[in-house]
């Protein structure tokens, strides 16, 4: 018998005809349902389960799937085998669902931002009028239960004038300084200002992963491949946290003229891939109005935030019998939201300076020439204060953003520094032509890559539709080779090409740790000197100075650029942008943070709604539509086959203590691999024969035989050996080029990995 969703997919496909359709509709009708369930629905405030895994984000243009924690098990196998009773077994009842889960499935719909409030009560009565009974939803139960799941969270809101800041009683009050009142119309909007509580955010992220912080994991003390690895969580009787601040303008894409301010904290000791997830993002505020929030306005989000703070830092917050307190505070946004919420001038006709020293850039022509090599002319924390309050050396004055951080604890952010500057800037310059695109998009879409993951990206001809993780991905896998075929032609630039892509590379890596810290130290301060000399000024560029002068002085003491991504935030952003509706003129920034925390509330309980299992068939259904799942793609090393290899049979592995590269050519029934190892050569090898590099570039590439090798390539195959399952280390991905195979360890970081 076939399940009603398969009648109406065979309708679809003009499988079955109507009629017929119709007479198997009947026929499933006719069949007994299912006995409800005593119990059909949870108390609404029951706790938040510990166990529950955050909600997983919907993907943003700068995020892939992550594989962190992955076993080694088969997905496919299991789909399968329950195909056919999927399709085969009883219908559960068709009766309608009780009221409380009836609201509580279009409160979701609602907040899930695929329905307005009109839409929802539209959508209950042609329920109703389609199904032939009562539906026992009520558009002002939905409404009111909506406004409930957000009241945990203290949202309060604040009016502005739009054009002189004056505080405004309400949105549409006449301002007393300008008599501007707020008409509807979208040329004028006054500020809105909406705060939320960061601690109730705190608790329930905590409480959600509190597992993670009960059992931490064994870490060595030289890893640096995680910021959650490595810093110090304290052993005074509480763990340390490390919140990671974000804001940035967001600019709707429908007809609002205006930006959206949001405020976002983070939590720096959970892993990326944890980290990352929305339901484990607070937002603390958000701002909407017409052009840039001025210093009014925001003295109305940091005197809410400031003492949420101060009360962390020295009180705490307790969660399973654990004290957790404020013990380091990072703020992460791209150059110009640093520009704007800490002041700094631009100068003349150069633009704003540096926020992190005292160097100006050069102006040529209309371009503004920033100097890569390392400048003793550095900032202090203390300079700054001096300096805002005398509106010197590029600060016009200090702002509310001071009292939580000075610029001096500004990160560099390696979606806006590395993704979409430093790597953007090689493809211009190795990519440029048509005929170059088309040459290597031959080899990058004919390499082989783990089907555990949609890890390869467009086509290279779609280079202009990339993400910030499209064009990472090509820089790891597809450069190496790029800046090999042109070694010859051009060895020094192609030899300083590939030391900045080590570099880069190794920030990024899973496998960095202190030694390999101090490494990329040298090597960039090596880079700051020579780049602009090779490449003919073109990493003249703010975020190139950034990288080369500034980065630095983080590596040893608070991460990579990519354990500061913005990834996860402009994530958010998006989820921000669903929230509003463009003509709202009076509630337009409560609705935006109300419905944010109430669908945040609302997937929270969902989860354990899903966690009984005597819920109701039909309500279990709908709540599995509306939750964004949390898909971890799991991965299935397979055997190589008759023909050729499987996608995920390269792999790296662990033998005699050291990492080779091999292919699975058969799995034996307990599990272990018979592995054919591959002989391998490093691609830095290659450069280090020419004896034409100069000896300082020569030396500083030769300083990179002392770390794990990421690229290599295929000499010769060794015998066969068995290795166990647990010694696999990553899938990996090859690639040909003129009769040569490549192959690369993928265990680079991703946005959220």
């Amino acid at each position: 018998m076939f399940k009603r969703e398969k009648i109406y997919e065979s309708l679809r496909k003009r499988v079955i005809t109507h009629a017929e359709a119709r007479d198997l509709l009947n026929k499933l009708d006719a069949i007994p349902a299912d006995p409800q369930p005593d119990n059909p629905l949870l108390d609404l405030n029951d706790p938040p389960s510990p166990l529950s895994l955050a909600i997983d984000q919907p993907k943003s243009d700068d995020e892939s799937d992550s594989l962190d924690g992955v076993e080694v098990v088969s997905q496919s196998d299991s789909e399968e085998n329950c195909e056919e009773d999927l399709y085969e077994r009883i219908v559960p009842s068709n009766e309608p669902l009780p009221a409380e889960q009836a609201n509580f499935i279009y409160a979701g719909k609602f907040l899930s931002g695929s329905s307005s409030k009109a839409g929802i009560k539209n959508e209950i009565e042609l329920a109703s009028l389609t199904s032939g009974h009562l539906v026992n939803a009520n558009a002002s139960s939905v409404f009111r239960l909506v406004d409930t799941l957000a009241s945990h969270y203290d949202v309060s809101t604040s009016y502005f004038c739009g054009k002189c800041d004056y505080p405004l009683l309400t949105p549409s009050s006449v301002c007393r300084i300008c008599n501007t009142s707020a008409g509807r119309s979208l040329e004028y909007k006054p500020f809105g200002v909406a705060t939320s509580s960061l601690i109730v955010q705190l608790e329930y992220i905590l409480t959600k992963n509190i597992d993670f912080f009960l059992n931490p994991p064994n870490i060595d003390p030289s890893d640096r491949s995680e910021l959650h690895t490595w810093h110090n969580s304290g052993n005074d009787g509480f763990i340390k946290l490390h919140l990671i601040l974000n804001t940035d303008g967001v600019s709707p894409k429908q007809c609002f003229q205006g930006e959206l301010n949001p405020v976002y904290a983070s939590i720096g000791n959970l892993p990326a891939h944890r980290r990352g997830l929305l339901g484990n993002i607070c937002c603390t505020s958000v701002i909407t109005g017409r052009g840039k929030p001025g210093n009014e306005i925001w003295k109305i989000v940091v005197d809410d935030l400031q003492p949420q703070l101060a009360y962390l830092t020295e009180t705490g917050i307790t969660c399973n019998g654990i004290i957790f307190k404020l013990g380091h505070l990072d703020v992460t946004i791209d150059i110009m939201a640093a520009n704007d919420i800490f002041a700094s001038v631009g100068h003349c006709s150069i633009g704003p300076g540096c926020l992190k020293c005292f160097t100006l850039p050069v102006r040529v022509g209309n371009a503004s020439k920033w100097p890569t090599e390392l400048s003793d002319d550095l900032r202090t924390p203390e300079s700054y204060i001096t300096d805002a309050i005398n509106h010197e050396n590029g600060l016009k004055g200090l702002t509310q953003w001071y009292r939580i951080q000075t610029p001096f604890e500004w990160r560099v952010d390696g979606l806006h520094t590395l993704d979409k500057g430093i790597i953007l800037t090689y493809k211009d310059i190795y990519l440029r032509t048509k005929s170059q695109v088309a040459k290597w998009n031959t080899v990058f879409m004919n390499g082989r890559y783990p089907d555990c993951t949609v890890f390869r990206p467009r086509t290279l001809e779609q280079s202009n539709r990339f993400t910030a993780n499209d064009n990472r991905t090509v820089y790891f896998v597809l450069f190496p080779l790029i800046f090999y075929s042109t070694f010859e032609k051009f060895p020094i630039t192609s030899a300083t090409a590939f030391l900045n892509y080590l570099v880069l590379r190794h920030m990024a890596s899973r496998y960095l740790n202190s030694d390999t810290i101090d490494l990329l130290i040298i090597t960039l301060d090596y880079l700051g000197e020579h780049i602009n000399n090779v490449f003919d000024g073109r990493f003249q560029q703010m975020k190139a100075h950034l990288l080369f002068v500034h980065a630095r002085e983080d590596l040893r003491s608070r991460g990579t650029p990519y354990d500061y991504t913005t990834a996860p935030f402009e994530a958010m952003n998006r989820v921000i942008k669903v929230k509003y509706h463009p003509y709202d003129t009076r509630s337009l920034t409560s609705t935006i943070m109300k419905n944010l925390l109430a669908w945040k509330e609302w997937a929270r309980k969902a989860t354990n709604f899903l966690d009984n299992d005597s819920i109701n068939p039909n309500f279990r259904k709908a709540l599995e539509l509306l939750l964004p799942k949390t898909r971890i793609k799991k991965v299935r090393y397979r055997a190589v086959k008759e023909n050729g290899l499987f996608d995920n049979s390269v792999v790296r592995f662990l033998f005699d203590g050291k990492h080779q590269y091999g292919r699975i050519l058969d799995i034996e029934p307990d599990g272990s691999c018979l592995i054919e190892p591959y002989t391998t050569r490093p691609l830095l090898n290659t450069f280090l024969d020419d004896t034409t590099l100069p000896h300082h570039l020569k030396s500083a590439l030769a300083a990179f035989k002392t770390v794990i090798s990421l690229v290599d390539l295929v000499v010769g195959l060794d015998d066969p050996i068995i290795v166990n399952p647990s010694s696999i280390v990553e899938c990996c991905c090859s690639l040909n080029v003129e009769g040569k195979t490549y192959v690369y360890d993928l265990s680079f970081r991703g946005p959220s990995k």
